[in-house]
């Protein structure tokens, strides 16, 4: 019998990897995942929540959230790299597809200029999703004038994130008594920073070593700026 178990154990361990799809391949079907962080998850590949347990009834929801997308960080994150393509363009430094890549930046940056950093229309519409499939799935706790209480960092970015998710949640239901705040009295608990992780942040210790060998040995640029510079 232990036999058997282990050959029916062996066999879907296989079945499994047959069918287990790598990162190259994942990356390829949706190449949009190469963005990383900025990758915009799609709302679609989100894995339904949980069942509320029977004889439970959910009555109290407390919800930890980081700002939905944005734009980069700063125009300079942008400008950067659009005027070391204007320079290259300038002197006939660029192959087709750099120049292919230069005009598409530079629609880019009509959209994008003046707003580093700001929360963008893409992530207003994630904020207010999550908003509407929290009250979709737990809409016991949010009937009547039920009370709201929002609390945001002093960013620009997380108060608009903040406001979009609680603004879906009283179109849903216009009866909800919501409290929004933004100040440095919740900043102590929103956005910590120890002096123990401040002092390793900036210190020269043995990780940044260690993260400059790690990029010298993987991080390969050779064949990207080939394709985008002709010199």
């Amino acid at each position: 019998m232990k036999r058997t178990c282990n050959l029916i154990v062996c066999l879907l361990f296989s079945m499994l990897c047959l069918h287990a799809q790598t990162t190259r391949e994942e990356v390829y079907e949706t190449i949009e995942k190469t963005g990383g962080v900025y990758y915009a998850y799609p709302a679609h590949e989100i894995t339904p929540h949980t069942p509320i347990p029977k004889g439970y009834t959910p009555f109290y929801i407390s919800h930890v959230s980081r700002h939905g997308s944005r734009y980069l960080i700063s125009d300079e994150e942008y400008r950067r790299l659009l005027d070391l393509l204007a320079e290259a363009d300038q002197v006939n430094a660029l192959t087709p597809l750099g120049k292919d890549v230069y005009s598409r930046l530079q629609k880019v940056w009509e959209e994008a200029e003046g707003r580093g950093g700001d929360l963008s229309p893409v992530g207003v519409r994630e904020q207010r999703g999550i908003a509407e499939r929290m009250f979709r799935s737990f809409s016991e706790v949010f009937v009547g004038e039920a009370p709201v209480s929002a609390r945001s960092t002093l960013v620009v970015r997380c108060v608009l994130s903040m406001d979009a998710f609680c603004e879906r949640l009283k179109e849903l239901n216009p009866a909800l008594q919501t409290t929004r705040e933004a100040s440095n009295r919740y900043m102590p608990y929103l956005n910590p920073h120890t002096e123990a992780a401040l002092e390793f942040r900036k210190s020269q210790t043995t990780w940044r070593e260690q993260h400059r060998k790690f990029e010298e040995q993987h991080v390969r640029p050779d064949r990207l700026v080939t394709a985008i510079f002709a010199d």
